[in-house]
């Protein structure tokens, strides 16, 4: 079983934003977009642009230093995608219905890359 790390409560990004959060000392740019969290390496691999700081197109974010684009589930790019991480929500058990349970938003500790070698 993963261990997770929490990175935020749920509600603290609207929808459209990001934020960059530490997970085991990498950089991750956390994306809330349509209901749902998405994680990215921060950096851009072209020259390190803060894709946190990009354009959100659909499912894709847009750096802001020279325009490429990911794909908020798989990093897909034409150049050296940046790594996509699933992330979670969870709320700890509530035995009386006040006050509402802190749900927060997780990510994995020792991050498995996907489509990593």
């Amino acid at each position: 079983m993963a261990k997770f790390v929490k990175v935020g409560r749920v509600g603290d990004l609207a929808d459209g934003q990001a934020k960059v959060v530490q997970v085991d000392g990498q950089r991750i740019a956390l994306f809330y977009v349509g209901g749902r969290y998405y994680a990215l390496e921060a950096a851009c691999p072209h020259e390190g642009g803060p894709l946190a700081d990009g354009v959100i197109e659909g499912l894709r974010i847009v750096c802001p230093w020279h325009g490429y684009d990911f794909h908020f589930k798989t990093g897909e790019c034409g150049l050296d995608p940046p790594t996509a991480y699933s992330s979670e929500i969870r709320h700890p058990e509530v035995k009386r219905p006040d006050p509402p349970p802190d749900r927060a938003v997780l990510l994995p500790r020792n991050l498995r890359l996907r489509g990593s070698r």
